[in-house]
């Protein structure tokens, strides 16, 4: 979304964002590359869940090329203009191709791009603070690195970032929470997505102690 208000805002010649802090981007459909493949699913996130996402996001008739659907499929001339842009990817992500590849039109059309990228994460680290030491060094070290990088146009989507963060946090904790509490009580039995869920609120590296 935020590529796709990015890419707006510049037709629409209004003023544009700071710049761009792309956390795993969805920048196309990834169903034709190696990511897709190795990652299909087990990761937290699923590919059929990413087709049932676009099915239902998009309204009848609109195609999935459209520049603010998926902005990897645009061309090079098209891409350029736009803030700077830092792009977070994930080694275990069915969308890690799709962001190293947008990361790199970005930079072929001029745009100002930081890359980060994770070998060792899934989709959804931001998520995952609450109990992995892991994801939390992930998230500062992205912080740090805009900072250090000199990327003073970035600042403010950085801090408002940090504020979503930190409440997306806290909810996650209190969903994870109850549905592990009515897991153990056989009022709930985790299955699928909800299922990985559980899996990882249980046996993730670093489990943090105090987190609920």
């Amino acid at each position: 979304m935020t590529a796709a208000i990015s890419l707006r805002r510049r037709d629409e010649q209004k003023p544009n964002l700071a710049g761009q802090m792309l956390f795993y981007p969805e920048a196309r459909i990834p169903f034709d590359t190696p990511a897709a493949s190795e990652n299909n699913t087990g990761y937290y996130l699923e590919c059929n869940g990413i087709f049932s996402f676009a099915d239902h996001y998009l309204p009848r008739g609109t195609p999935p090329s459209h520049p603010y659907i998926s902005p990897g499929m645009q061309s090079v001339d098209y891409l350029k203009n736009q803030p700077p842009a830092a792009v977070f990817t994930c080694g275990f992500d069915p969308l890690r191709d799709v962001g190293v590849e947008y990361a790199s039109k970005l930079a072929e059309a001029g745009v100002e791009v930081k890359w980060f990228h994770h070998p060792e994460s899934t989709h959804g680290f931001l998520q995952m603070t609450a109990w992995s030491e892991d994801a939390e060094r992930w998230v500062k070290g992205g912080r740090d690195g805009v900072e250090e990088d000199g990327g003073e146009s970035l600042v403010a989507e950085r801090d408002c970032m940090a504020k979503v963060r930190a409440g997306a946090d806290r909810i996650l904790q209190i969903f994870v929470f109850v549905y592990m509490e009515l897991a153990m009580e056989n009022v709930y039995k985790p299955s699928g997505t909800n299922e990985i869920m559980y899996h990882f609120a249980n046996t993730m590296p670093h489990m943090k102690e105090g987190w609920i």
